[in-house]
This record gives structure tokens, sequence and C-alpha cells, in this order.
């Protein structure tokens, strides 16, 4: 009894808190525009693909030293490397190697249509620029400005971003402010990005 009685004094609390401020996430505003792109930011965090699906076998050098993607994500502690049977064909002898993602790597592995990406970092808005004025289909083109947040020191490392410059162009290993422009619109959870 106690606890119903202490919601519902929460709830008309924090209904009165609204009316009386004005609180409303459905008004064109920068801070529920925010509040929206850092919903879907948040959902959507900056990922690299390895090159391929994980664990997996692939033909690389004898020595296995080809300096692909992959062995660089080796070298970082991301993925380990095993020897596998040789390889002979068209003219050519090689190995086959098992790659498969270390304890460290499964935490930031992602499976997408291609393959095994690996996650480096969220996008976070540090301000809303402009916006335009909602019309009748309660859509707004927001611009912002955001950096990338929860950085792994591995997107730090040259080698990784010699190799995958996916993660320099997006901001891996900076704490640098880039601008993003989105599509919004009105729903009833409030300003969410268009097709979320």
């Amino acid at each position: 009894m106690i606890r119903k009685m202490a919601f519902v004094s929460y709830l008309v609390s924090t209904c009165f808190l609204f009316a009386v401020t004005g609180c409303d996430n459905h008004a064109p505003t920068a801070a529920n525009f925010e509040s929206g792109l850092n919903v879907y930011l948040q959902a959507n965090p900056q990922c690299v693909w390895t090159g391929g699906k994980l664990p997996g076998n692939y033909i690389g050098s004898l020595k296995g030293d080809d300096g692909s993607g992959f062995d660089k994500l080796v070298a970082i502690g991301l993925l380990s490397k095993t020897p596998g049977e040789l390889y002979h064909g068209a003219g050519t002898t090689g190995r086959i190697w098992r790659y498969d993602l270390t304890d460290a790597g499964r935490k930031l592995a992602s499976e997408s249509f291609h393959g095994t990406d690996l996650c480096y970092g969220t996008k976070k808005v540090v301000k809303i620029a402009n916006f335009t004025e909602p019309g009748e289909n309660k859509e707004s083109t927001v611009t912002y400005t955001w950096k990338l947040t929860n950085i792994p020191a591995w997107a730090y490392d040259p080698a990784v971003s010699a190799t995958f410059t996916h993660v320099v162009q997006t901001g891996g290993g900076s704490e640098e402010e880039h601008t993003g422009q989105a599509q919004m619109v009105l729903t009833n959870l409030g300003w969410r990005v268009a097709g979320q």
C-alpha cells in the first residue's frame, strides 16, 4: 500500500512539474531534437568491418604476416590466429589461417549483413546548430555537432587507422567535433530520426 501511494504521489508531482514548466518532448526544441538524436546514435555505434565473417578460415601467406586487416586486429589483441592446412592453387602456395574473436574482440563484435564488425565508439550530440521549422508533415531537418565517445584504446593505434581508414574518417581516435545532419520526425515518443 505504501509503495502504491508513493508511486501515485510521484506520478502526480511529475505531471504537475511538467504542467508548470511546460516540459513537452513533442515541442520542436533543441533539447528535444538532441534527446531524439542521442537515442538513435546510442543504438547505432560506429563500427568497422573486419573483412569477413568470424570465426573463419582465410587464405594467407605461408608465414602469415601478409599485413591484412585481420593481422592488424591480431596484433592489437582483438582476434586470434591459428595456422591450418596448406593451400595449393593457380601456381601459388599459401596457408589457410583460422581467425577468431578474442574475449576483448567479442565485447566489441556486431554481426552485419556482410560479416563481423568491431564497434569503436558512439556518437553523442554536442550541440544542435539549427533546425527547420516543422510543417504539417511534422518533420524537421536538424544540423548538429557531435563527437565520438567511449573510444577504446585500439582506435588510437596508428596501424589500425592506416588499415581501417573509416575509423579515422568517423572520428575514431579523436575527441574532435564533427557536423551532422538528420531528418527528424515527430512520433508518439517525441522527436526521432526518420526511418528509425
